[in-house]
């Protein structure tokens, strides 16, 4: 069942891909990309400041639960009667984990900022002004990573050469059994997904006839990387 769901995903990416390719290839004819030439300067100001102003707004938001989460982890540290560590330390983790959705949430305005601005065939200056939001909150995404190490000093740092295995080190053995069994399903889903992607483009390029190589070329990279680092890193542990 499987292998059979497998192969139809493939089959379905292939035939999702065609139609796509098809249609957006008709599509030509009615000159659609003229259409989307909307990015002009101020057009880019706009959308960039709505973005801007949704990432500051979750950003608030985002702040004001990482110091709740701090606030419960130092009442914690305070009280350590058996009746109040647990509500504390749940509490703690509920709104640490708050604040990484709205991080999220935050990149995903970020890249749909970028997307808009590269759909709409800015200029070079419009490419460079879209970056402001996704710097923003890489800046968020530090002070999260800070407010992290303040919950837990096990936390490892950024750019730590161990940070996976450090990362997982510091959960107890429910939470390390729910991470390493999401991250398996999102893995496999995100071959899935590269798979259709390169099917894709490849159909796009044979429809409209405009080069996604460089496209292929990261997916294909992504998916060398996400299954060769994970089939090495299981025969590393059976064979030792």
């Amino acid at each position: 069942m499987k292998v059979g769901r497998y192969i139809g995903l493939i089959i379905l990416g292939c035939f999702i891909g065609g139609i796509i390719g098809g249609v957006i290839g008709v599509a030509q004819n009615f000159n659609i990309k003229r259409l989307l030439l909307f990015v002009d300067f101020k057009n880019s100001i706009i959308i960039t400041a709505i973005s801007l102003v949704l990432i500051l707004i979750l950003g608030i938001f985002a702040f004001k639960y990482a110091r709740k989460a701090y606030f419960y982890k130092n009442a914690l540290e305070k009280d350590i009667s058996e009746d109040n560590v647990d509500t504390y330390e749940q509490k703690s983790n509920i709104q640490f984990l708050e604040a990484q959705k709205l991080l999220l949430a935050s990149y995903v305005i970020a890249f749909l900022n970028l997307f808009i601005i590269v759909l709409g065939h800015g200029s070079i200056e419009v490419y460079f002004i879209a970056l402001i939001p996704f710097f923003v909150v890489v800046i968020w995404g530090t002070i999260n990573g800070v407010y992290a190490r303040k919950l837990d000093s096990r936390m490892p740092k950024f750019g730590d050469k161990n940070y996976t295995e450090k990362r997982l080190s510091v959960m107890d053995e429910g939470e390390r059994h729910i991470t390493l069994k999401s991250l398996f399903k999102v893995n496999a889903v995100t071959l899935s997904l590269v798979i259709v992607g390169l099917l894709f483009l490849y159909f796009y390029s044979m429809a409209t006839g405009d080069n996604q190589s460089i496209g292929m070329l990261v997916l294909i990279i992504i998916f060398i990387y996400n299954s060769l680092t994970y089939t090495f890193k299981v025969a590393k542990y059976y064979k030792n």
